[in-house]
């Protein structure tokens, strides 16, 4: 079935609508509903790879040992911290 101008015009108009629909729920600030993305990492992630990076081993800021997540990431980020 060959493209026709109508259904050209269908695609196009669903696909305008499918992101007008995405920008209103973006621009809807989330107020109490939002979560803070980034507190694990300034919580927990980055202190233990600075402290990996300075030699005082795999404990948190507070320096308890750092249990609480797996330690995979940390030593990704005491790479990158090094750079």
């Amino acid at each position: 079935m060959p493209y026709t101008n109508s259904r050209c015009v269908h695609t196009l108009l669903v696909f305008v609508a499918t992101n007008a629909v995405i920008l209103a729920f973006w621009s809807v600030p989330l107020g109490r509903w939002s979560t803070d993305e980034a507190g694990d990492y300034l919580r927990f992630y980055a202190p233990v790879a600075s402290n990996l990076l300075q030699g005082h081993g795999l404990v948190t800021a507070s320096g308890a040992v750092a249990v609480e997540y797996p330690p995979g990431f940390p030593f990704i980020l005491v790479a990158l911290f090094w750079l």
